[in-house]
Order: structure tokens, then sequence, then C-alpha cells
């Protein structure tokens, strides 16, 4: 009778045991997932008050910077002549 009782209680304290460990890990895993949800979101509603200009890449900005200098060479372009009246660094 004894030794059923060590036993089951052995049994339950491997059983807690892992439990608790498994318990730290998912708790661990979504204690962070739920932070870096929350920067995330925190960080979308700043870029949305903002008017999304706080996370634009460089590759953007480049390309806003260099917008009016493309357009007026591919409209250039498109009539075969240069436009000798734009200044080409204007622009920059």
């Amino acid at each position: 009778m004894l030794s059923l009782f060590i036993s089951i209680f052995v049994i339950i304290l491997i059983l807690g045991v892992c439990f608790s460990i498994l318990g730290l890990i998912f708790g661990l895993l979504f204690k962070f997932l739920g932070i870096i949800i929350s920067v995330a979101f925190v960080a979308w509603i700043i870029d949305l008050i903002s008017g999304g200009r706080l996370f634009k890449s460089t590759r953007n900005r480049y390309r806003n910077r260099h917008y009016h200098h493309r357009d007026w060479y591919v409209v250039d372009k498109k009539n075969r002549r240069r436009n000798h009246d734009h200044d080409e660094w204007s622009n920059f």
C-alpha cells in the first residue's frame, strides 16, 4: 500500500516537473511574442500618425528626391529630343 502511494507520488511529481518545464517554455515564448507584437503595433500607430513617413525605405526616399529629374528625362526620351532649357542639376 505504501509503495503504491510512493509510485503515484513519483508519477505526479514527474508529470508536474514536465508540465512546469513546458509551461515555462511556452510562457517565455508567448511573452516574447507578445512583446514583439505590441512593439510592432505601437510602431504601426506612430507610422499612421506621422502619415507614413517614419518607416520608408531609403530607396523610396532616393526615388522621391529624384522623381522630377527622372520624369522630365522620360518625357524627353519619348519625344526623342534633349530638353535644353531644363537644368539637369536643379533637383539635386
